[in-house]
């Protein structure tokens, strides 16, 4: 009798047990975890000749360009034709400005205007006007051409014959006001060659075309300088490649699986939050280094949460984009000083 008793009370200490540890898990709360070994830095190492990435400037052998210098970077994409790269930011005043650089990393241009501003293709495109960009210039602004359609089938052939097609609508339009029931929609297209626009009440909805968001080639995980394979993209035939030199290791944050009912359904990666401390390499030699403070290097190949590099194999340059957790972005463009 004693035995089972015994028995009895150990089965549900197991039970108590597991259950306790099923409602851990299902809370999103890390799992007990040993802390890996932190990594020494490497023999030399001198932290003091890393600057904040705030403070990356041009150095002989390499040329910096901020574009934060320029307004509130936002995103960045490739009018792949062209090997031109450009920058879109927020320039306070519901302005928006956008930055070009060629295919080597060299300012060809500088517009700022409405802030219904939009890419598409060679061309950037307001409510009423329109900008060319080539592969060393952005011209100057340029009127699109008013044009009224007798019935919504008129229009449906225009945008059907034209090569670049959007359309406005809702808040994006001034004169609009919803909640008077105002919504007009203006479709401003390309046609013949010649940019056009008609404002019409129809609601209809067509499809954009011409308005490709093409990106630069990204990496989001830097080798430290023992590591003998890098998956690194082609950089302009590898000219520029990063590492991660040290991680100052100062507190370990262990796997975490996604609470019960999380909207996002996402945990948490074991990582070291810290300073990292990274190289950029041109032709093989350093030629910049700068840290990052409150950095965290994910386990799971040295991958960072905040850093991002992007380029290609046809351009030679690199863009460093650093997010901080509230959103904010530091980018630089970054080439080999000529």
């Amino acid at each position: 009798m004693k035995f089972a008793v015994t028995l009895l009370i150990s089965l549900v200490a197991v039970c108590f047990l597991l259950v306790l540890g099923g409602l851990w898990v299902l809370s999103g709360a890390p799992m007990p975890a040993i802390p890996p070994e932190r990594t020494a830095a490497p023999e030399g190492f001198d932290a003091s000749v890393y600057v904040d990435i705030a403070a990356l400037s041009s150095t002989e052998q390499a040329t910096v360009l901020r574009i934060n210098d320029f307004g509130r970077p936002f995103e960045h994409h490739m009018i792949t034709d062209l090997a031109v790269t450009y920058f879109t930011l927020f320039a306070g005043d519901e302005r928006r400005r956008v930055i070009f650089v060629d295919d080597q990393g060299t300012v060809i241009g500088d517009i700022t205007d409405q802030p219904q501003l939009f890419p598409m293709g060679q061309f950037m495109v307001t409510l009423d006007s329109y900008y060319v960009i080539s592969r060393d210039s952005v011209s100057a602004r340029q009127p699109i051409v008013d044009r009224v359609v007798a019935a919504p089938n008129e229009l449906a052939q225009m945008i059907a014959r034209s090569t670049h097609y959007r359309s406005y609508s809702g808040t994006d339009l001034p004169d609009n006001d919803l909640a008077a029931g105002v919504n007009t929609r203006l479709h401003v297209m390309r046609l013949d060659g010649v940019w056009t626009r008609v404002a019409t009440d129809d609601a209809t909805f067509y499809e954009w075309k011409g308005v490709p968001f093409d990106r630069l080639d990204a990496q989001y995980r830097f080798p430290r300088p023992a590591d003998t394979v890098t998956a690194a993209p082609d950089f302009f035939g590898g000219r520029y490649r990063i590492e991660l030199t040290h991680f100052d290791q100062r507190e370990f944050l262990p796997e975490r699986g996604a609470p019960i009912g999380s909207p996002t359904g996402q945990g948490r990666l074991a990582q070291w939050t810290g300073t990292g401390y990274y190289t950029v390499f041109i032709d093989e030699a350093p030629a910049l280094r700068f840290r990052i403070e409150n950095d965290r290097e994910v386990l799971s190949g040295s991958r960072s949460i905040s850093l991002t590099i992007h380029g290609g194999a046809a351009l030679d340059f690199i863009v460093i984009e650093q997010a901080d957790p509230r959103g904010d972005k530091q980018v630089f463009v970054v080439r080999r000083a000529t």
